[in-house]
């Protein structure tokens, strides 16, 4: 540090963060200060450049120490926002219970006696539903009738079985294949069931509900 007369006052010449100025190493400390403040995005919008003229208006040493309060305050700010919560992380432990829970066919998997409704007939039809204990299997058996393969699979929690093509109990010599969507409830199950018929005159469409009750595993 090399000393410069003039004046009848002496100033100090120092290097501040790499750059040599004239002015003292307090004014270069508070103007790195001040830096410090517009660089921050925070101080810059807060403050301005009122807020610094506002600032300027005190001594140097209360300049200083408004703009170390300053910093301090926003530091201070930044230090207590919460973290960002990972949603992902939340969101895991409920879909592994979802798909813990996850119904398959086979949940379905016994023998249930059935009763189907179909649409403008009185008397319901029974019969008897078998699911192999690996779900791949369903049959339907109907009154002296052979047993009727299904095709099951799952929507949601619906069972969803869909019958090969026999003869309607309900219409001699018509064939037909259903098309059944039933839930579980504990040992029961209902649902909904569509029939589609061959007719004369093309395909004919009728709705129909049905319910049943598992009586062996």
């Amino acid at each position: 540090m090399q000393a410069v007369h003039g004046g009848g006052s002496a100033r100090s010449t120092c290097a501040v963060n790499g750059l040599t100025d004239s002015a003292s190493y307090e004014d270069a400390r508070d103007e790195r200060l001040f830096s410090r403040l517009a660089a921050h995005p925070t101080a810059a919008s807060w403050l301005g450049l009122s807020g610094r003229h506002l600032i300027l208006h005190f001594p140097m040493k209360t300049q200083t120490a408004l703009a170390v309060l300053v910093l301090a305050m926003l530091s201070a700010c930044a230090g207590t926002k919460e973290p960002a919560k990972d949603s992902t992380a939340a969101m895991a432990p409920a879909a592994a219970m979802t798909s813990a829970a996850a119904m398959t066919p086979a949940n379905y998997a016994g023998t249930w006696q059935m009763m189907t409704t179909v649409a403008g007939t009185a008397k319901p039809v029974a019969g008897t539903l078998v699911g192999s204990a690996d779900g791949k299997t369903f049959t339907v058996s109907l009154e002296g009738r052979p047993n009727i393969a299904q095709t099951a699979s799952m929507s949601g929690d619906s069972l969803v079985i869909v019958s090969a093509e026999y003869e309607s109990v309900l219409r001699k010599g018509v064939m037909v294949t259903t098309r059944t969507a039933a839930v579980m409830n504990g040992e029961a199950f209902s649902g909904n069931m569509t029939a589609m018929y061959k007719t004369p005159k093309g395909e004919e469409k009728v709705l129909g509900t049905v319910t049943g009750t598992r009586t062996a595993k």
